[in-house]
């Protein structure tokens, strides 16, 4: 999972972890994006390898919202 605010900004990271990472099995990739991307732009991203189930998420909403998991004390502090 890759955290953006533009999409486009997730090219250099998808081509490290292509070449280093999905050698063997082939990994999914999220980018989660604060803005929209162009079509030209996600089509990119995939291109860098057509095998990998890539998906950009537009949500700022859900980025924002703390875990129910941390404490009262967890979120004062977050």
């Amino acid at each position: 999972m890759i955290k953006v605010i533009h999409a486009h900004g997730a090219l250099r990271t998808i081509c490290i972890l292509d070449k280093f990472f999905n050698k063997g099995p082939r990994y999914p990739i999220r980018i989660f994006a604060d803005i929209q991307p162009s079509d030209s732009t996600v089509q990119r991203l995939k291109n860098i390898n057509p095998l990998v189930d890539l998906q950009v998420i537009v949500n700022e909403e859900e980025w924002k919202q703390l875990p129910e998991e941390l404490s009262q004390e967890e979120r004062v502090y977050s």
